[in-house]
C-alpha cells in the first residue's frame, strides 16, 4: 500500500501504511531507508508538512547500526545541512565517502568549499577518490571551486566598489569651517532627483520637492536633524497619490550647508547600495541678512 499510494500522489496517506509497516518489520532497513527518502523529497503542496523530522529521525536509526550503508549516512548529511547543522552533516558526509561514495565524497568538498577551506578540499578529494565516480559527482564539486573563488572575488569587488568615494566625502566634511553654520538654510536646492525646497525649524529641516515621472509624478520628502553643523538626513520618494515606503527607491546620509549658503554637500547612501557624494547647489541667490545702518549702532540717528 505504501508504494500504491505513493504513486498515487497520496504521500500522507502512504506515510500512514510506511509508519504501520515499520512496526511489524523494525528491522527490515531496505524499507526503512525508502520511507526515510519519500520523507525527505519534500511537502507537495504549501499547507503540508515538509516531514524533514521524520527524514532525520529514520535517516539516524539507520546511522546508528555498524553496517549502515554509505546512502543511508550520505542523505542523513544531507537532511543535516537543511537544519542547518553543518558539523554533524559533515561527520556523516566524511564517514560515507570514506566507503568510496562519490556523492558523499563531492558533498564533503562542497562543505570545505563554503567553510573557505579549498586546499583542504582538494586534499580529500585527492586522498578519497573512489572506484566510479559515473556520474560525474566529483568532477562537478571540484569544478565548482574556481567559480566559487570568482564569486567571491566579485562580492567584495562590489563592496569596495564606492570605497575611495566614501572616504573622500567622509574627509571633505572635516574642514576647517566645519563648525561654521550658514547664515541661511531655507531655500530651494538642486539634487539630483528634483529640486527640493528646504525650510528649517530649529535642530530639523524638511525638504519637498517632484518631477514628472513615468507613468506617474514622482513626490520626494526630505527630513534631516542637525548636529555639529552636520545633518543626518533621509530621503523617501513615492508615486503621486500613494504612501511612502522603504524600499530601494529611499535614501539617507550627511548634509554640510556651506558657510556662504550657496549650496550643502551631500554623502548619501542609496537603498540599492550606491554611495554618492556631491554638491546640491541653491537654485537662487540665498536672502541677504541686513546690517544695521552705522549711526544704529551708536544708539542714535544722523540728525544731518
Amino acid at each position: 500500500m505504501f508504494g500504491v499510494l505513493k504513486e498515487s500522489g497520496d504521500r500522507v496517506a502512504a506515510f500512514c501504511f510506511g509508519e504501520a509497516a515499520l512496526r511489524l518489520l523494525p528491522n527490515d532497513s531496505d524499507f526503512r531507508f525508502q520511507l526515510a527518502y519519500a520523507y525527505d523529497e519534500g511537502a507537495s503542496g504549501s499547507g503540508e508538512h515538509d516531514y524533514q523530522d521524520l527524514a532525520l529521525a529514520h535517516y539516524k536509526l539507520l546511522a546508528s547500526d555498524n553496517s549502515a550503508s554509505e546512502y543511508s549516512l550520505n542523505n542523513l548529511g544531507v537532511v543535516f545541512n537543511h537544519f542547518e547543522a553543518p558539523i554533524n552533516a559533515t561527520e556523516q558526509f566524511k564517514a560515507a565517502s570514506t566507503r568510496g561514495n562519490a556523492l558523499a565524497t563531492a558533498n564533503v568538498i562542497r562543505q570545505y568549499v563554503r567553510a573557505g577551506f579549498l586546499e583542504d578540499a582538494k586534499a580529500w578529494a585527492e586522498a578519497h577518490k573512489p572506484s566510479s565516480d559515473d556520474k560525474g559527482e566529483m568532477v562537478q564539486a571540484l569544478a565548482a571551486l574556481h567559480p566559487a573563488r570568482n564569486a567571491e572575488t566579485e562580492k567584495i569587488e562590489k563592496v569596495t566598489a564606492y570605497e575611495l568615494t566614501h572616504r573622500a566625502a567622509l574627509a571633505n566634511f572635516a574642514t576647517s569651517n566645519f563648525f561654521s553654520a550658514p547664515t541661511a538654510v531655507d531655500g530651494e536646492y538642486r539634487f539630483p532627483i528634483a529640486s527640493l525646497k528646504i525650510s528649517q525649524n530649529g535642530d530639523a529641516i524638511v525638504g519637498l520637492g517632484a518631477n514628472e515621472g513615468f507613468p506617474a509624478k514622482m513626490l520626494h520628502r526630505l527630513s534631516g536633524t542637525n548636529r555639529n553643523n552636520l545633518w543626518r538626513f533621509k530621503i523617501e520618494s513615492k508615486k503621486e497619490g500613494e504612501y511612502f515606503l522603504s524600499d530601494s527607491s529611499n535614501s539617507f546620509g550627511l548634509l554640510k550647508f556651506t558657510p556662504d549658503g550657496n549650496g550643502v554637500s551631500v554623502l548619501e547612501y542609496h537603498g540599492d547600495g550606491r554611495i554618492s557624494s556631491y554638491v546640491a547647489m541653491r537654485t537662487s541667490p540665498p536672502p541677504q541678512v541686513e546690517l544695521p545702518h552705522a549711526s544704529m549702532l551708536n544708539g542714535k540717528e544722523d540728525a544731518t
